[in-house]
């Protein structure tokens, strides 16, 4: 009959060595997003990144042709609702689409710019 220690090592060492959920492959380089359609292949080949995270900010690493480079993802899908004409705190609290939530997109509504649930 097999020892408690046995039994209980070998699944230390297996849990120990499993991959988090999450984390495994490059999951974790990528950022919110899709890139834009192929618009040019530059020659000679342009290598600005590998992952996501070598871009600054919100920008992706996007692949065109030989080339990787650091570019704005494709917007969020919808419109931003009609200025509604109200008088508002001149404040932003977002530069685009992906400083937001789930569908929400950064929209401008007089001088105020804020994260809104788009039109479809």
């Amino acid at each position: 009959m097999m020892s408690l220690r046995q039994v209980i090592l070998p699944l230390l060492v297996c849990l120990t060595l499993a991959p988090l959920p999450g984390l495994s492959g490059k999951d974790h380089l990528k950022k919110a997003g899709k890139c834009p359609q192929q618009k040019y292949n530059p020659k000679p080949c342009i290598d600005q990144c590998k992952h996501d995270y070598d871009c600054e900010g919100y920008m992706k690493c996007c692949k065109h042709g030989c080339s990787r480079t650091c570019e704005s993802p494709e917007p969020k899908p919808g419109k931003c609702p009609k200025d509604t004409g109200a008088i508002t705190i001149c404040v932003v609290l977002c530069n685009n689409d992906y400083d937001c939530d789930g569908v929400q997109k950064c929209c401008s509504n007089g001088c105020k710019v804020d994260c809104a649930n788009p039109e479809f």
